[in-house]
């Protein structure tokens, strides 16, 4: 039992050392279990920890790889933003680059659009105008011919340099420059282009090429510095000046002299693989005229312009011959054309024929001014009042177009525009000569290509015994390019109805009479004065010259009669063409046919006018005076009265070269309807009906009824009409009959009046 007790002891000790041994293995398990449990956790911690670390240093990483993701993010937002700015201010230094060049390129617009300066205006006329010229290189395109036909017309004894014209220049421009400053008063440069696109591209062949050029670069600026400077000095004198292409009077006609056998031998002379010049069909008339505008509203012809061909008269030929000749130019080239052998030197001829035909214009017109131009060559002439013997010269340097270098050192100051400004300033300062200066001039003158006596003598003794009988080829090259080489014997001519044949002496002697100029200054006589003269009744007291018809007697009786009146006139005039007579054409009173004048016969204080006409109008007055003759009765009524027709002993020159050989003496009329010359209270329309309605009555077909052929008569108070040389008189109803006493004066030898079957019209027989 013990043993069993013992086994149980034994058993329950090793029971009880197994379960502690257990509890121990258990207890070590655990601990195992704990230590492997927190090596577990340690290797789980330090995993953590590295996983920790690890995400720390990824987070590190991933911090720093963000950091400097926001660096570079920075960086590029920097970067970006500095590219911003800079665009930004590439685009506004863009836009203010383009503001500034729009703004440059308005205002330069409108500085091109807006007007210039004085001497900005003649930089762009030099720059885009004057650069425009060229001359035609090629001569097989270029018109032939001779520069001018100078037969017959008058020149120069002397020829002389204008020597104080460029003193006169130099202060002229000062003038200007002080005047002008640097006022905008002269076209944009814009207006400048525009004038240099219209003209030709090409180049100048004839005459007729270089009007444009002269005309746009030339006449056109310095006509605009002239009437600016006028405007700014307030001019009392002057109130405008103008080029134009008449004078401003009658148009000069002539009777051509050409038959058609000698029309037709000129044609042919003329080689047909040349172009030739156009020709005016009004002979000797200059191209262009300077006209001075009056404040009064009259207008006075100052210079003549002549245009010649660039290629026949370039500027060194000028050049050449001014500085090689003397002042006996003329006398020595004609002198060579009247010897037998062929004149070599053709400069010298052609130049002095140029400056002839010029001279002419000049005497023939009374003016003291004038220029001749080829585009290339600009010369001035002027003459002396005292002595018209002698030309002055100017020659004005314009610019080598084609050498542009040359054209940019050419200084405004001396160019053509300035000049010719010059010219016509000094111009201003004269005024057109009287009739009788001109008819003393040209009895001091020789015309083209009579020589003095003397030279002529002393040219015979320099010929050859024996002359050629046939003509050299250079003669007939010359006759055939229309220039005029003499005879051996000139024929003698007598052109402006004066022999050119006189001697010196005789010659001197007529230039010494000197004549007193006296213009007309009575009032116009009254309609009824002259109604009385022409119709035989007594004086009319209401005449502002009644006093003087009485001439010192006590009579009421005209002391003359209308056709001594004519002798009267035609005498006093005959005597002195400035005696009592003043041409109107500067008040405008000229037309187509006529140009009128207004007259006193002096010592019996007659005052009337005259309508002056040439010589291919002369049936023209003298229709107009049957005209007058059938409508006696309306006389100092409705119409003027009629004095009479007048061939003139001593012909009468206009300032357009015109030259007036008969006149119809009338009444004064009155002011043209354009005046408005009547109270405000007239009926002007009804008047006119009325004058109308009576003429129409009386036979009349006016043809040309305008305002300008009718005039207010104060005096009558109504609407006279006048200007018959178109009109014509329809048969009465009552039959073919004479209507009227005539009207032509003795000036006009009337054989005898008929009345025309066709048209009833009263006529006079041609004198």
């Amino acid at each position: 039992m013990s043993s069993h007790i013992a086994e149980i002891e034994d058993l329950r000790r090793r029971l009880e050392e197994e379960r502690r041994g257990r509890e121990q293995e258990k207890v070590r398990a655990d601990r195992n279990e704990h230590e492997r449990t927190q090596e577990k956790e340690r290797a789980d911690r330090e995993k953590r920890e590295r996983a920790q670390e690890k995400e720390r240093a990824d987070r590190n990483e991933r911090e720093r790889a963000q950091e400097k993701e926001r660096a570079d993010r920075n960086e590029r937002e920097r970067a970006q933003e500095k590219e911003r700015a800079d665009r930004n201010e590439r685009e506004r230094a863009q836009e203010k680059e383009r503001a500034d060049r729009e703004e440059r390129g308005r205002m330069r617009l409108e500085a091109d659009q807006s007007p210039t300066a004085f001497l900005v205006y003649l930089q762009h006329v030099k720059e885009k105008l004057l650069s425009t010229f060229s001359v035609e290189p090629d001569p097989t395109k270029t018109s032939s011919g001779s520069v001018t036909n100078v037969h017959g017309k008058y020149y120069p004894q002397q020829l002389r340099k204008w020597a104080d014209f460029n003193k006169n220049h130099n202060r002229m421009f000062n003038q200007f420059t002080e005047v002008f400053s640097n006022d905008p008063l002269f076209p944009p440069k814009t207006d400048v282009q525009g004038v240099s696109r219209d003209l030709s591209p090409g180049s100048r062949k004839d005459e007729q090429d270089i009007r444009p050029f002269v005309r746009s670069s030339m006449e056109k600026p310095a006509e605009r510095l002239v009437q600016a400077y006028l405007r700014q000095i307030k001019d009392t004198r002057t109130a405008n000046f103008f080029f134009q292409n008449n004078a401003y009077s009658l148009s000069s006609k002539h009777i051509t002299d050409l038959t058609d056998a000698d029309a037709i031998e000129n044609q042919d002379a003329v080689p047909p693989s040349k172009k030739r010049s156009v020709e005016r069909d009004v002979r000797g008339v200059p191209d262009r005229w300077g006209i001075r505008g009056l404040p009064s509203g009259d207008e006075l012809t100052v210079f003549v312009g002549e245009y010649k061909a660039a290629h026949k008269l370039p500027s060194s030929a000028f050049d050449r011959v001014f500085s090689s000749t003397g002042e006996s130019l003329f006398f020595d080239t004609l002198k060579r054309l009247s010897l037998p052998f062929v004149d070599t030197n053709k400069e010298e001829r052609v130049v002095a024929q140029v400056l002839c035909q010029t001279f002419d214009y000049m005497i023939n017109a009374g003016l003291l001014y004038g220029y001749v131009t080829s585009g290339q060559a600009l010369v001035f002439l002027m003459l002396e009042k005292s002595d018209p013997q002698i030309l002055y010269y100017h020659v004005s340097a314009v610019p080598d177009c084609v050498d542009d270098s040359l054209l940019n050192d050419f200084d405004v100051r001396y160019g053509p525009v300035s000049q010719l400004s010059t010219f016509v300033m000094l111009s201003l300062e004269s005024a057109p000569q009287s009739p009788q200066w001109i008819e003393n001039a040209k009895s001091q003158l020789y015309q083209w290509p009579i020589l003095p006596e003397n030279l002529i003598l002393r040219s015979r003794s320099l010929r050859p015994e024996t002359a050629p009988s046939s003509s050299s080829d250079e003669e007939l090259e010359d006759k055939k390019d229309g220039s005029y080489r003499p005879g051996r014997q000139p024929r003698n001519q007598q052109p402006h109805s004066q022999s050119t044949d006189r001697t010196e002496t005789q010659r001197r002697q007529s230039s010494k009479t000197q004549h007193r100029s006296q213009e007309p200054t009575l009032s116009y006589c009254t309609q009824a004065c002259l109604v009385g003269l022409s119709q035989g009744h007594p004086l009319d007291q209401f005449c502002p010259n009644f006093s003087i018809h009485q001439r010192g007697t006590s009579s009421h009786n005209h002391l003359i009669s209308k056709e001594k009146l004519c002798i009267l006139v035609n005498n006093q005039l005959a005597r002195n063409l400035d005696e009592n007579c003043k041409c109107l054409d500067t008040m405008g009173m000229f037309g187509a046919v006529g140009v009128l004048f207004k007259i006193t016969l002096t010592n019996y204080g007659y005052t009337f006018v005259a309508k002056g006409v040439q010589a291919v109008d002369e049936k023209a007055i003298l229709n107009e005076a049957n005209v007058y003759a059938h409508l006696w009765k309306l006389q100092g009524v409705t119409i003027p009265v009629h004095l009479g027709n007048i061939k003139l002993l001593q012909t009468y020159p206009l300032v357009s070269t015109a030259t007036v050989t008969s006149m119809m003496l009338m009444s004064w009329a009155g002011n043209s309807l354009h005046s408005e010359d009547y109270k405000s209270d007239v009926d002007i329309e009804a008047q006119k009906q009325q004058s109308i309605a009576e003429l129409s009555a009386a036979g009349l077909v006016h043809y040309d009824l305008r305002r300008a052929n009718m005039g207010w008569n104060q005096e009558r108070q109504r609407v006279m009409v006048f200007d018959f040389d178109q009109s014509s008189i329809q048969p009465s109803l009552s039959g073919r009959k004479r209507v009227g006493d005539g009207g032509a004066s003795s000036g006009l030898a009337m054989k005898r009046t008929r009345v025309d079957r066709d048209n009833a019209d009263v006529v006079f027989d041609e004198y």
